[in-house]
């Protein structure tokens, strides 16, 4: 059995571009398709960072807050990309 721990802490060092590309991957291997939309937050949180592994269980999740509205619209275009959907808050 994997060391879940482990694992969780791995995910957490990823980027965005990265996560995106393992949901890919993921979806391919198991046949599934991501059905909730990956949301990024352009509001004004005064903290940033990626939100972590949970967006490659195919769950809404925030991907970064207090960004501008064009590095909002950067991520988006690179995440949808990679395949998942965006909304941008």
């Amino acid at each position: 059995m994997a060391d879940t721990d482990k694992l969780v802490e791995q995910l957490s060092g990823l980027s965005v571009l990265e996560i995106a590309g393992l949901v890919k991957q993921l979806e391919e291997k198991w046949g599934v398709s991501a059905a909730a939309p990956v949301a990024v937050a352009a509001g004004p949180a005064a903290a940033g960072g990626a939100g972590g592994g949970a967006a490659a269980a195919s769950a809404e999740e925030t991907i970064k807050e207090g960004v501008t509205k064009a590095e909002a619209e950067e991520i988006k275009k690179k995440i949808e990309a990679a395949g998942a959907k965006v909304e941008i808050k």
